[in-house]
């Protein structure tokens, strides 16, 4: 599954390979050093509410969801000492004790707009709200990442990877397993076979970035995280002919073990509890 995590190294190598390759365009033409942002001797404020052609930075600005991704890299023997957004300080550091910012990330929308800073090798994250700033545990701001990010329809027969989706399809005993992981900027929030609704998000948000389909024979085993704001949820279906039934865990790997008579077993016993 796509996370946050390395995203300052990530981020790095993705700025030098956007601006090598000519693809985006940079505020400036000075050649993008990594070696250069070691052992900073001079500390500058970064407004990310007011980025300009500046050469002590670079920035670049990449599409998100329904937003946009700001990346800003102090160049050369510059490092950012604060970060404000306008005249609201977002983080600052000590320089005297040798603190020093060496990136900036900025993800925003019309509801949300995260910021993320790399001070002495650690990630910080934080949100504005009214005007204020407030910081956030990893999981928190992974989770309004993805709120932000553009919802995804996923029907369970396609085999092709898009640009949403990256779809893995393996075989082995005669049996299909295929592996869905949507893609950073991309959640899926509704998961059909055909025009059959196996699942979708209810009211709060809730989505799903990877699940795997398991088809045995006519059979389909289906299993994946529902990720919500306090919680995530383990789901299991078993379905057949466009009939799904939600499956204990314990079920479900019989399931994918004994095949289709027990799944065929299991899923008349769902049908009769109900």
């Amino acid at each position: 599954m796509t996370t946050v995590v390395g995203m300052y190294f990530g981020a790095l190598c993705l700025l030098q390979l956007l601006l090598s390759s000519g693809m985006v365009r940079a505020n400036n033409p000075i050649a993008f050093d990594v070696e250069s942002l070691v052992a900073p001797t001079n500390y500058i404020t970064l407004d990310i509410s007011d980025l300009e052609f500046d050469w002590r930075y670079h920035y670049v600005v990449l599409p998100f969801g329904e937003g946009f991704q700001v990346l800003v890299v102090a160049m050369g023997p510059y490092h950012f000492e604060r970060v404000m957004h306008g005249d609201t300080k977002v983080y600052s550091c000590d320089v005297e004790v040798g603190c020093h910012i060496q990136f900036v990330s900025v993800i925003e929308n019309a509801e949300h707009r995260l910021i993320s800073v790399r001070a002495n090798g650690e990630n910080l994250r934080f949100a504005m709200m009214d005007g204020s700033v407030v910081r956030l545990t990893p999981k928190e701001y992974n989770y309004t990442l993805k709120l932000m990010a553009s919802s995804e329809t996923l029907d369970i027969n396609q085999r092709e990877t898009t640009d949403q989706v990256e779809t893995t399809v393996t075989t082995s005993n005669g049996r299909t397993v295929v592996d869905f992981d949507a893609f950073g900027d991309y959640k899926i929030d509704k998961i059909v076979d055909g025009e059959t609704v196996i699942w979708e998000y209810k009211e709060h948000g809730e989505f799903c970035t990877a699940l795997q389909v398991s088809f045995i024979g006519d059979y389909r085993l289906v299993e994946f995280i529902e990720e919500g704001k306090t919680y995530t949820e383990d789901h299991y279906y078993a379905g057949k002919d466009g009939r799904y039934v939600p499956i204990s865990d314990s079920d479900f790997f019989i399931c994918r073990l004994l095949g289709e008579n027990f799944i065929e077993e299991v899923m008349d016993d769902s049908t009769s509890e109900e």
